[in-house]
C-alpha cells in the first residue's frame, strides 16, 4: 500500500504448501525472510480456528478430553505470537497488516494479539460467509461469521453481513 486510494498490489501466499508452517522454525525464517526480500503491501493473517472455537467446549468434558484441548490451545498461542513477530515486522517496514478469525473465536483474547491490536490503530469489518457466497454440498446457505482486523480502513469494505431470507445449514 502506498498512498491512499492506490490498491494493494504485492503480496505473496505463505502456507503449509510451500514450507511456510509457522510451526516450525524452519517455516517461521522462511517467511521472515520473504517478508524481508519481497515487502508485501499487505499480509493477510489467518491463522487456524479450531483449537479456540466454542465447539472445543464440548472436548472438555472429561479431564482427558481438558488436557488433549489446553494443548492444542497451546500450540495455537504459540502460533498468534509468531504470527504477531510477523505482523509487527510488517508494519515496521511500512506495509499494511489485515488479520481474520470466526468473529467469536477465543484466540482474539491471546495477549500477543490483543497487545499487538492495542498498539496500532486498527478497523474492524465483519463478514459473514454466505454473503460472500458460501454454500454447503446441499447448496444451502452458511452464515460462518468472520472478524476482520486491519493496520488499514479499506478493510472496511470488505463488510458484508447476511441478508439471507431462510435458514442456514449449520
Amino acid at each position: 500500500y502506498k498512498g491512499p486510494g492506490k490498491a494493494w498490489s504485492r503480496g505473496i501466499r505463505c502456507g503449509l504448501h510451500n514450507g511456510c508452517d509457522l510451526n516450525k522454525k524452519s517455516g517461521f525464517n522462511k517467511v521472515i525472510s520473504l517478508l524481508k526480500t519481497e515487502k508485501p503491501d499487505l499480509v493477510w493473517v489467518s491463522l487456524p480456528c479450531g483449537p479456540t472455537s466454542s465447539i472445543q467446549e464440548l472436548n472438555m468434558l472429561t479431564p482427558e478430553g481438558y488436557a488433549k484441548v489446553q494443548a492444542k490451545v497451546a500450540k495455537s498461542r504459540k502460533l498468534a505470537s509468531r504470527a504477531v513477530t510477523l505482523m509487527e515486522m510488517q508494519v515496521a517496514q511500512g506495509g499494511e497488516v489485515a488479520q481474520e478469525w470466526p468473529r467469536y473465536n477465543k484466540a482474539w483474547n491471546f495477549k500477543s494479539i490483543q497487545n499487538f491490536w492495542r498498539q496500532y490503530q486498527h478497523y474492524e469489518a465483519y463478514a459473514d460467509g454466505c454473503a460472500y457466497g458460501l454454500r454447503a454440498p446441499d447448496g444451502g446457505s452458511i452464515r460462518k461469521p468472520w472478524r476482520l482486523r486491519s493496520t488499514s480502513q479499506r478493510i472496511w469494505k470488505m463488510q458484508k453481513l447476511c441478508d439471507c431470507r431462510g435458514p442456514h445449514t449449520p
